[in-house]
């Protein structure tokens, strides 16, 4: 099995699959400078920093992740981080997400702000307290369910979200949240 993997010298690469080893290491990341797509499922990584501008995929589901940074790729469209151990996470600069997948996880309070783009948010199965998905116009598949805390998302008066997968305990308000 493959634990730590250096990739420094693959400077032209656009895709990385390392799905389903036991890395705990991926070495010279940064010198990828072209990779469009990276894939680190099912692996042993603890902290994780990304800054890649032109990344647009990301997919770091199953593994032991406390620290993810994806910071400086600006133009990631979709993060698939399910399934690890992440209590925050950062997307302000992650301006052109549509896919967002934090279910399984840790997290208490995540801002959306700026993703105005996102269509797909599943964060269920984490420690949210509050959700405020009211600047997303694009959303249409919201799953929150197994949130302890969370019995309410504040949501825009003119927003039509499709699909939302919840318990009947959680409501989605106008008004916004108490």
């Amino acid at each position: 099995p493959i634990k730590v993997i250096d990739v420094s010298r693959n400077v032209n690469l656009v895709e990385l699959n390392l799905h389903a080893n036991e890395l705990t290491s991926v070495v010279g990341l940064e010198a990828t400078s072209k990779l469009l797509s990276l894939n680190l499922s099912w692996n042993y990584l603890e902290e994780l920093t990304i800054d890649l501008p032109l990344l647009e995929g990301l997919n770091i589901e199953q593994n032991l992740l406390h620290t993810l940074n994806v910071d400086g790729s600006t133009s990631l469209r979709y993060l698939i981080a399910t399934t690890n151990a992440l209590e925050t996470l950062n997307v302000d600069s992650n301006v052109a997400l549509k896919t967002l997948l934090l279910s399984a996880n840790e997290i208490a309070l995540i801002n959306l702000e700026n993703n105005k783009d996102l269509n797909l948010l599943w964060i269920s199965s984490n420690q949210l307290q509050e959700l405020d998905v009211s600047k997303l116009p694009e959303l249409y598949d919201l799953s929150i369910g197994r949130n302890s805390e969370l019995t309410c998302v504040k949501i825009a008066a003119e927003q039509s979200i499709a699909t939302v997968r919840k318990e009947a305990r959680q409501e989605l308000s106008i008004n916004g949240c108490q």
